[in-house]
């Protein structure tokens, strides 16, 4: 056989196939590039596009905020205002609480708030527009922390199509604009603290919406340590419930005993760094840590409870509490979240349980987490002074993502074909609803709720968006019927509690703590005009703060005992207190509380102003002690230029 012979099989067979294969598998691998290329340009284009809807919807918000911020500090709004002026000068939070507690710990709660507030104070100023811009800034950083976890959970395209309306339902609230102008903890900085921590927990298994399958690192670990050690610098009792929740969202990547290892050691390791870490701040500055766990404890076990002993007593108490709770809840929020998170939490369950979906599953452990805080919070203790409940606000984002989430899973089972005129049609009646429920919120129905209760035929503003999302859930085989009617129960919603955010906006009374007062601010103007900084007040501790007046609180003396009225008592008598300061109909110091207590004022101190629900007395009694710049407060001497 000659050699072309040999030869010739391979170059009309075998090679030229082989030659051929490799250059098609060139061409596909080229192709395949080009198009990861191009789908990693479109994605950063679609990241670096400017997310106009959501920009303007922020943009209001701010605007709304802004003008809702320079309303004066009201009972506890003034406690972290107070100690983080003092401690952004003086680096220790301890501050002026009344002539009875001149030099007062403020570790109720670690101070981790305390100091970032102390910190935004050196930076922005010490205005009550700055402080409360505080809380806005913490609005904005959980809502982007939210979108975030359903990115984490659902994947980008989700998270982008439901961001504009997540953000007009979130920011535009009646809810979120009020209790992001309360400077407290939970309405600012425990909220993304505790939501970075759940995201930080969800990211060991998913990944835009993938189920991860490499193995986890071990600063994936630590990062939720470290997310749990700095929720509980800022407080020890909502990250409690988190605990067992990590062990749940790990069990499904890892089983059952070794989560149980890896979930201990995370919370040992977060909740050691922190007690150590407390432990040497205490010694460092000479502060009694120790009061923080007695405080937090002593919450626990005693606020939201009568007093009564027993367990029956216990349950009623706690049952009360719940169902005042649940209709305060309504009137500021509506009824619609809670029955979007319900149905949201039923389906995931089904999936979960049914079809062993792990997506479904972590998806419904976040939202029955916030769920269940909820509950425990509206179980345990009622609202001081009608104020919005700031305790549940850490999870509020969580919460309302719930009807958008329900909405896209609506969506996602429509089978009608996409028609872009149907679709531009439906976009004008979402947005013809909005338009009309905005108006009859800002114009008709306004803050009634709020100022009166839950009753009346407004009560149905609450109710009726959740009526439309009833029915669409009802005729959910309907699949597009379905759709536009949650989604115009939605729009409903949305117009109404943006109405009604407006609408308080524009108050001339308190919106916070005492949701109603008058005269705040004039009461504040008389005093300033008729004391002197050396005088002293008989007034809440808002007054005082607001004033820059030393004070004696007139809380205690109403709802205390006979001993907790004698040191006021005293003052009035012998001419230190230059004014006295109670209210009628609307406030926590009102006289007719305590009928005993109002006689005696009645006798010693004659009427000189009415100013809205505040009324001014002057004590009647002749100063029997010229030393007016110090006075008695059991032994120690206080001076007269205390630092507010």
């Amino acid at each position: 056989m000659d050699g072309d012979a040999i030869d010739k099989p391979f170059r009309t067979g075998a090679v030229s196939r082989i030659l051929i294969g490799y250059t098609c598998d060139m061409e596909v691998a080229r192709e395949t590039v080009d198009s990861r290329r191009r789908t990693r340009r479109r994605d950063i284009a679609d990241l670096l596009r400017p997310p106009y809807p959501s920009l303007l919807i922020v943009f209001v918000f701010l605007v709304l905020s802004a003008i809702n911020a320079p309303r004066p500090l009201h009972l506890d709004n003034v406690e972290f205002p107070a100690v983080a002026l003092r401690t952004a000068t003086s680096g220790l939070p301890v501050y002026y609480h009344g002539e009875l507690e001149a030099e007062t710990s403020a570790l109720y709660h670690p101070p981790l708030y305390i100091y970032l507030l102390a910190a935004w104070i050196r930076a922005f100023g010490s205005s009550v527009v700055a402080m409360r811009m505080f809380g806005v800034a913490c609005v904005l950083l959980q809502g982007l922390i939210t979108l975030e976890i359903v990115r984490t959970l659902y994947a980008t395209p989700i998270m982008q199509r439901i961001s504009a309306p997540f953000w007009l339902l979130f920011l535009l609230n009646p809810y979120t604009i009020q209790t992001a102008g309360i400077c407290d903890i939970d309405s600012t900085i425990y909220g993304p603290f505790l939501c970075l921590t759940i995201l930080a927990a969800l990211r060991v298994s998913w990944s835009d919406g993938q189920w991860r399958s490499g193995k986890p690192a071990i600063w994936e670990y630590t990062l939720i340590a470290a997310g749990l050690f700095f929720c509980f610098w800022a407080k020890l009792t909502t990250v409690l419930l988190l605990i067992p929740f990590l062990w749940l969202i790990l069990v499904t990547r890892l089983g059952r005993i070794r989560a149980a290892v890896v979930s201990m050691a995370v919370v040992l390791g977060g909740m050691g760094a922190f007690a150590g870490s407390y432990w040497i701040y205490g010694k460092a500055l000479g502060l009694d840590v120790g009061y923080t766990y007695d405080f937090v404890w002593a919450s626990l076990r005693e606020r939201g409870s009568s007093g009564n002993p027993g367990l029956s007593a216990f349950l009623r108490d706690h049952y009360d509490n719940f169902a005042f709770m649940v209709r305060f809840m309504f009137s500021w929020i509506g009824a619609l979240p809670w029955l979007a998170a319900m149905a949201f939490l039923s389906i995931a369950a089904f999936d979960a349980i049914g079809r062993k979906d792990k997506k479904s599953l972590h998806a419904g452990l976040v939202l029955g987490l916030a769920m269940l805080s909820t509950i425990y919070y509206c179980a345990q203790v009622k609202t001081f002074g009608f104020a919005p409940f700031k305790y549940v606000f850490v999870y509020w984002g969580l919460v309302l993502a719930a009807p958008l989430l329900l909405l896209e899973r609506l969506r996602r089972r429509s089978t009608s074909p996409p028609d872009p005129a149907k679709g531009r049609s439906m976009y004008w009646l979402y947005g013809t609803i909005y338009a009309a429920t905005f108006a009859f919120g800002i114009l008709a129905a306004r803050d009634t709720l709020m100022l009166r209760g839950f009753h009346g035929p407004y009560r149905w503003v609450a109710l009726a968006p959740a009526i439309g999302l009833g029915v669409a859930l009802s005729f959910v085989r309907l699949r597009r019927t379905a759709f536009v009617t949650a989604a115009s129960a939605l729009a409903m919603y949305g117009g109404l509690q943006c109405g009604i955010g407006v609408f308080q906006t524009q108050a001339d009374y308190s919106t916070t703590y005492d949701y109603g007062q008058t005269g705040f601010a004039d009461t504040v103007a008389f005093l300033r005009t008729n004391t002197t900084p050396d005088d002293i007040l008989a007034a809440m501790k808002d007054i005082g703060f607001a004033c820059q007046r030393r004070y004696y609180p007139t809380y205690l003396p109403i709802y205390g005992s006979d001993l907790a009225r004698i040191p006021l008592m005293r003052a009035i008598e012998t001419g230190k207190i230059a004014y006295a300061v109670f209210t009628e109909d609307r406030g926590q110091d009102q006289l007719i509380v305590n009928p005993a207590f109002r006689s005696w004022i009645l006798a010693n101190c004659r009427l000189v102003r009415s100013i809205g629900n505040y009324r001014i007395y002057k004590p009647t009694a002749v100063a029997a002690d010229t030393t007016r710049n110090t006075v008695d407060t059991g032994g120690r001497q206080v001076r007269s230029d205390i630092v507010f």
